[in-house]
């Protein structure tokens, strides 16, 4: 469900409409779904944006991807997938391409097979003008074990068709695992150094009887490995870039005041409007609660959620402080708002810095561009 743009007031001021327009959101909310089953408090789950968990090597953006090493080369799987790479709707890398590396490898004469060490991978990248490389290492396994379960069946049944008697027998299984092991190496062509390295395990498992019925066979190892790679590469994906994520956020219905009723119907209203996805006009009936009933913390937890949904994290953490000093005790949906927020307040100036495009470029052997409209300048600058 589509979420528009959301509009909040603030504690100092009256309740005044204004667009919210942040390029960066720590908390998205393009995608809200509802959770009113049951007698839990209603909860949203809305999609979170984490930074990468690789720093340094989230700040490369132009890579070439070499051939990997192993039992299976991923290479084209890597370039793929940074391609198809977005964060906010835009792409976050720029690959070399194929064509590029492979003309440059054969005029320079280097071999890119086997191991290739981090120099080397330094150099291929400086000559292809590319900020960083990826490179690294795959194994493959997938391992079958074949077992036996225990089985019963009915041998005699009376007039009503209670079981009289019973056989114990096994049946043969096999259960199979696919493993895929990636480490992939995030080189920097300005330094040499690694920035990043990790041993990245998919796996996938499944199992048959032979007395299983079910019309859909064994996958075959390649099925399987495929499903594993999947795996590896999203953990991939999510070491260096930033990603996003699905969490839930619960809604405070009531609290220990008794607001009038007024303010009640507004609250309950706002609710179902969130019920149908409308989180926009829940929060315009929320502050208009506020309005009439500013001394219960439920009020303030929810407007602090309102602006926490539309990335507004220090206004957030403001309703949230002062939800928690209106408590009489420690209230969980509020403890855990106050450590939320702060953790998305670091984790937001992460992301800012890591979606920065500008970055130190490797010297390549071109020559530098000289502008012709200032060569006063560049002469005057030469004489000192």
């Amino acid at each position: 469900m589509m979420v528009h743009t959301g509009y909040v007031g603030t504690l100092d001021e009256g309740y005044q409409v204004r667009r919210v327009l942040r390029p960066l959101l720590v908390v998205i909310a393009g995608l809200l779904v509802f959770d009113f089953l049951g007698c839990a408090p209603p909860k949203i789950t809305s999609q979170v944006l984490l930074p990468a968990k690789s720093h340094e090597a989230s700040k490369i953006k132009r890579v070439a991807v070499l051939p990997f090493s192993g039992t299976s080369d991923v290479s084209s799987d890597v370039e793929a997938m940074l391609v198809n790479t977005r964060v906010q709707g835009q792409p976050y890398f720029t690959v070399v391409e194929r064509t590029a590396l492979n003309k440059v490898t054969t005029e320079q004469a280097i071999s890119l097979s086997g191991i290739v060490d981090e120099t080397t991978a330094a150099k291929v990248g400086k000559l292809v003008g590319a900020e960083g490389v990826i490179m690294g290492m795959v194994k493959t396994d997938v391992a079958h074990k074949p077992y036996t379960k225990p089985r019963s069946k009915c041998t005699s049944q009376d007039k009503k068709g209670k079981c009289l008697g019973w056989q114990e027998y096994t049946v043969q299984c096999k259960r199979s695992d696919a493993y895929f092991s990636f480490t992939p190496k995030i080189v920097s062509v300005a330094t040499g150094r690694i920035l990043a390295s990790e041993v990245l395990v998919g796996q996938d498992s499944q199992e048959r009887c032979s007395d299983d019925s079910s019309p859909t066979g064994m996958q075959s190892d390649a099925e399987m490995l495929g499903v594993a790679k999947k795996v590896a590469l999203s953990k991939f994906r999510e070491m260096i870039a930033p990603h996003y994520v699905k969490r839930e956020f619960v809604i405070l219905e009531e609290d220990d005041t008794k607001p009038p009723a007024a303010a009640k119907d507004k609250i309950t209203q706002g609710i179902k409007w969130a019920k149908e996805g409308r989180l926009d006009r829940a929060c315009e009936l929320w502050q208009d609660a506020y309005s009439l009933h500013s001394q219960g913390y439920a009020i303030h937890y929810d407007l602090g959620l309102c602006a926490e949904m539309v990335g507004k994290l220090p206004e957030a953490l403001e309703y949230y402080e002062k939800a928690d000093r209106l408590t009489g005790k420690p209230v969980k949906e509020i403890n855990e708002a106050l450590g939320r927020v702060r953790q998305s307040m670091v984790q937001q100036r992460r992301i800012e810095e890591q979606m920065q495009k500008e970055i130190s470029t490797p010297t390549t052997t071109e020559e530098p561009v000289t502008s012709p409209q200032r060569p006063a300048q560049k002469k005057s600058r030469s004489r000192q």
